[in-house]
This record gives structure tokens, sequence and C-alpha cells, in this order.
């Protein structure tokens, strides 16, 4: 007999990969990374510390965002790799994410 994969309760996350509160998450994380670019883009080299400290504040901030449906579609992946819904869900919050995250990319760099 197989032993089963481990199942996790991600309610709270999520109801299921095709709970449409994940597109609002990901559709508010992209608002949220084009204001917070609109906002900080070519001015890091000019920042002071109390602005430095608000743009991490707000960079952390927006990461927490763009990064839940990310962990939710990577915890779901894990112990459904078969199922094809969970891997298109998986593959258009990864793309997203990947969307979203270039927007504020300066940051990291």
């Amino acid at each position: 007999m197989q032993p089963s994969l481990p199942r996790w309760d991600l309610r709270g996350l999520y109801a299921s990969p095709t709970d449409p509160a994940i597109d609002e998450d990901l559709a508010r994380g992209r608002a949220e990374a084009d204001a917070f670019a609109a906002q900080w883009e070519g001015r890091l080299a000019d920042l002071d510390g109390d602005a430095l400290g608000t743009l991490l504040r707000d960079y952390e901030s927006l990461l927490a965002r763009v990064y839940r449906p990310q962990l939710y579609a990577q915890l779901v992946s894990a112990t459904a790799t078969l199922d094809e819904a969970v891997r298109a869900a998986a593959a258009r919050i990864g793309e997203g994410t990947t969307t979203t995250l270039n927007r504020v990319r300066f940051v990291d760099v």
C-alpha cells in the first residue's frame, strides 16, 4: 500500500485553486506594485533614512500580498502534481506573481 501524501488545510489562504479571491489578490498586488513603482522608482539614491524606512515597510507589505497566492499555489501543487486544474492555476498564479514582481525589481537591484 502506498503511503498517502500530506494534505494541508489551506482554506485560511483560499478556498480552492479556482477561488476568485486569488485573482482579486493578484490584481490588487499588481495595482499596489504600480503605485509603489510610481512613488519610488528612480528615487532610491536620493532617499534619506526615514524615506528608506518607509520604502522598505511598503515593499514588505507589497511582498506579503504578492506572495500569498504564490505560496498557496506551491502548497497545493506539492500534493496534487497530476491534477490539471491545480497545475493550470499554479501556472497562472506564477505568471501573475512574476509580472508583478518585475514591476518592482528596481528595489532588489
